[in-house]
């Protein structure tokens, strides 16, 4: 009945991080490999809140345990050489999909490790919590505006039928912009609304709402020869109404 599940070859790291991580309140198992039926099993007892891989384990699907994983809300940690095979730049490309689930190069620090792990497991419980207290709750509607279109049970932002990547903060950044389609929102509400800064928004002089606006463009509006998001001189950004 673990809560967190780590898979890896490496004893020494495992004994080291299970100790790390027993600060975190949790039961831990440790095994040095699992197969897409322990996998499924694993997700069928709905007992795992968080999963720990090594991608230098040889694993026999391992992008369909990840799917697995991802369609169930698990949340996952992959850490490995940069040199290993399973972090090529299109493998990269793959596990980055989801935005809960993160890579950690070797060597990283325990500290960082460990915030990360905190963080998705409180994911995971919030998530445990709103099922319990509202099973028959219809699920959230899809977000869109045009070809775009945001699922935001499973955090995922479709063109058309193509599945795009988003860090946690783009995601976050675009389906604000998205909710409140047609309204001309300031670099301020946006930094506000978004990032949840403590203070006075007005003295935080910052460009990071243009920096993000850039990202997003960068992977919407520039592959799919799109204008969704519109810069409005002297004020801020929107998404207009058709």
């Amino acid at each position: 009945m673990s809560q967190i599940r780590l898979i890896s070859t490496d004893m020494l790291f495992s004994r080291m991080l299970e100790l790390e991580l027993s600060v975190l309140g949790r039961t831990f198992a440790h095994t040095e490999s699992i197969s897409m039926e322990e996998m499924e099993s694993l997700v069928a007892r709905e007992t795992c809140q968080l999963l720990i891989l090594d991608l230098d384990v040889r694993y026999e699907g391992l992008e369909s345990m990840l799917t697995l994983a991802q369609d169930n809300k698990i949340p996952v940690i992959l850490f490995g050489y940069p040199s290993s095979d399973a972090m090529t730049a299109d493998k990269m490309r793959f596990y980055d999909s989801d935005i809960y689930r993160y890579v950690f190069p070797r060597p990283f620090l325990m500290s960082q490790f460990l915030y990360c792990a905190k963080e998705l497991l409180c994911f995971k419980e919030e998530d445990q919590i709103r099922r319990r207290e509202a099973p028959a709750m219809v699920m959230k509607q899809h977000c869109t505006a045009d070809d775009i279109r945001i699922n935001e049970n499973a955090r995922q932002v479709f063109y058309k039928n193509d599945l795009l990547t988003f860090t946690a903060t783009e995601y976050e950044l675009l389906l604000y912009l998205m909710k409140q389609r047609g309204t001309v929102l300031t670099r301020a509400q946006l930094y506000e609304a978004v990032w949840k800064p403590e203070g006075d928004v007005q003295k935080k002089d910052s460009n990071i709402v243009d920096v993000y606006i850039r990202y997003i463009r960068s992977k919407l509006d520039e592959p799919y020869r799109i204008k969704l998001i519109e810069t409005v001189r002297g004020v801020g950004y929107t998404i207009r109404k058709q």
